[in-house]
């Protein structure tokens, strides 16, 4: 199995979307080269579109929404705050996302019910 870092898929979407390519043979040439299936069709149309809004930059954004890192140092700080606190409560006071919180939890070994 061919391993490709996120740098070099935008790079080789890049040189397709400079060649003239649509999204589906981008993703035809690409997938035949390595032999595998290492994108979508989905994801070359998006690269596109960012393309064509002259979005040049190949790094990957940071994603929107609540972050899925998570202090355990600080959740541990909030429980203590509030030992009954919901998920959700957590979530907020942490500044991360429910289900992180969820999994951090387990993961430091606390049941919630």
């Amino acid at each position: 199995m061919t391993s490709m870092n996120k740098i070099q898929i935008p790079t080789i979407v890049d040189y397709e979307y400079l060649q003239g390519h649509n999204a589906a043979d981008a993703t035809a040439h690409i997938c035949a080269a390595f032999k595998e299936d290492v994108i979508f069709c989905w994801t070359v149309n998006r690269l596109f579109q960012r393309f064509e809004f002259g979005d040049i930059l190949l790094e990957n954004r940071p994603r929107s929404g609540r972050s899925t890192d998570c202090n355990d140092e600080a959740l541990r700080d909030a429980l203590r705050e509030k030992l009954g606190a919901t998920t959700r409560e957590l979530s907020v006071a942490v500044g991360c996302d429910r289900t992180t919180i969820i999994r951090h939890l387990q993961a430091l070994g606390c049941i919630y019910i």
